[in-house]
């Protein structure tokens, strides 16, 4: 969990940076707790998922991490409301055509 706090708190660190020089320090900071990250959600996962359930979850995790990184050029273009309207409308019609897990769509 220590790798958690670190890429937390260098996070942090980078929006304060004054210059490109500390900036840089905490992105290598970052990219330390970042790269014990993977290793800790694997593990979370393993033990959280019984045998059966287990490809799921490294798929729906394996998604999430493909669609972040593919998804932020779009971000940066809208505003965070035309965002989430977006977002709002793929949901809708991800529960409308039964795309999404049961227990996440409730109407």
């Amino acid at each position: 969990m220590s790798c958690v706090a670190l890429f937390t708190v260098s996070s942090f660190l980078c929006g304060l940076a004054p210059s490109l020089g500390v900036l840089v320090l905490f992105r290598i900071l970052q990219g330390v707790g970042g790269g014990g990250l993977q290793p800790s959600e694997q593990a979370i996962l393993n033990d959280t998922f019984s045998l059966e359930k287990r490809g799921m979850a490294f798929a729906v995790y394996g998604i999430a991490v493909v669609c972040g990184a593919n998804h932020r050029p779009l971000a940066r273009r809208l505003d965070h409301r035309q965002f989430f309207v977006a977002l709002d409308f793929l949901y809708q019609r991800a529960c409308r055509n039964h795309f999404a897990v049961a227990y996440v769509c409730t109407d």
